[in-house]
């Protein structure tokens, strides 16, 4: 009688397991730090974007661009822009409440203090974003608007810790 109720029990957190919808990654499957892979810029520079996701539910989200001035080696940093903020998972959905944006441009001169602009001046981050994290690749799909029209974006980041 014991072992048919053991088995019972095990027998229906099998069933309850195998009949749960799909597993949704939380928080804790985000932190750390995502890049994207480095992107040509015209006319010899390049950039790259970076995503860091924080226990406490923070996010950093940086672009940062090199050797895209005229005489500038193609590894030094021309510039950055920082959106910082807070996160929250929903599902299959992130949600981006960005704080504050720092930037910095070599084009002010190497020494040139960083900029800090609070509160967040373009409204919102990664508007509409949906994610699919698989191994060690984060696909991030969201809205731009570029023009007048809403356009679907996808970045692909790789994990680097």
């Amino acid at each position: 009688m014991k072992f048919q109720r053991i088995w019972s029990s095990a027998l229906f957190l099998v069933f309850a397991i195998a009949c749960a919808g799909p597993t949704v990654s939380g928080p804790t499957a985000l932190n750390g730090t995502w890049r994207t892979a480095p992107e040509n810029a015209s006319p010899r520079g390049w950039y790259s974007r970076s995503l860091n996701f924080g226990p406490d539910g923070t996010f950093t989200s940086e672009f940062r661009s090199y050797g895209i001035y005229a005489g500038q080696p193609r590894d030094e940093l021309s510039g950055y822009q920082r959106a910082e903020g807070t996160y929250r998972v929903e599902g299959e959905r992130l949600i981006f409440a960005a704080a504050r944006l720092v930037s910095w441009d070599r084009f002010y001169g190497a020494t040139s203090p960083e900029s800090i602009v609070e509160p967040y001046p373009y409204g919102s981050i990664f508007d509409d974003a949906h994610y699919v994290l698989l191994g060690s690749q984060l696909s991030l799909q969201y809205t731009t608007y570029p023009a007048d029209a809403p356009v679907p974006t996808l970045l692909v980041y790789t994990r680097t810790d």
